[in-house]
């Protein structure tokens, strides 16, 4: 075994062990959300589960599953493993897992998140452990004004871009504008998927619950 194997098994498996870690209550309390977007080409269901392991240590997972309208279903999933570093800079390792796909993907890297008033901004950027690695840009800003009690405004603009070693793979924008009352937020939602040669656009409305 290479010592390239080994560092991406050792990756997967201490990412496993802490998801098992995140399914025991008495172990960690996760929170999250649950967004639905109904569009013109597909419908997507959004799910993000976050739990503190320890005070610096965070499991973090995400899943979306898609349905368009020929009833063709594809699915994207990831778990993080992130350790803070100093404030919001933390260092993370990654699953991902997509179908169709090519199995289970391990990644590193750093990500970072900042809230200034009704403003927030997070950052991630990481490098994939395989044969002919990628890198990977996100950049999440958000934007949620208070109205009255219980019920703000919220605007939320995510970018991501993988690079390889031709340059540009592919770019997602993802796009909410809306109204939050309580734990419920709702509006219209807009999803941009750019590649070498096309770009195609998804556009409707989202339902958003965050979890408690």
């Amino acid at each position: 075994m290479t010592i390239k194997q080994k560092i991406k098994k050792t990756l997967i498996g201490a990412t496993m062990i802490a998801s098992l870690l995140c399914g025991n209550p008495s172990e960690a309390k996760p929170t999250g959300s649950a967004e639905l977007m109904v569009g013109n080409t597909n419908n997507t269901l959004d799910l993000k589960l976050s739990s503190e392991l320890t005070s610096k240590i965070i499991l973090f997972s995400r899943n979306r599953i898609s349905l368009d309208h020929e009833n063709q279903v594809t699915y994207f999933g990831l778990i993080d493993l992130s350790h803070n570093i100093v404030g919001g800079l933390d260092a993370l390792i990654e699953l991902q897992a997509s179908a169709p796909g090519k199995g289970i993907l391990p990644r590193f890297g750093i990500q970072y998140f900042q809230r200034i008033n009704d403003f927030s901004l997070y950052g991630m950027t990481s490098v994939s452990l395989q044969e002919n690695p990628d890198a990977e840009i996100s950049i999440v800003l958000g934007y949620n004004p208070q109205l009255k009690d219980e019920v703000a405004l919220t605007f939320n603009v995510e970018n991501f871009t993988n690079f390889g070693e031709e340059g540009h793979n592919y770019s997602l924008q993802r796009l909410r504008a809306g109204l939050k009352i309580k734990r419920f937020s709702f509006g219209p939602a807009l999803d941009l998927n750019e590649s070498a040669d096309k770009i195609t656009y998804n556009v409707g409305g989202f339902l958003k619950i965050d979890l408690e």
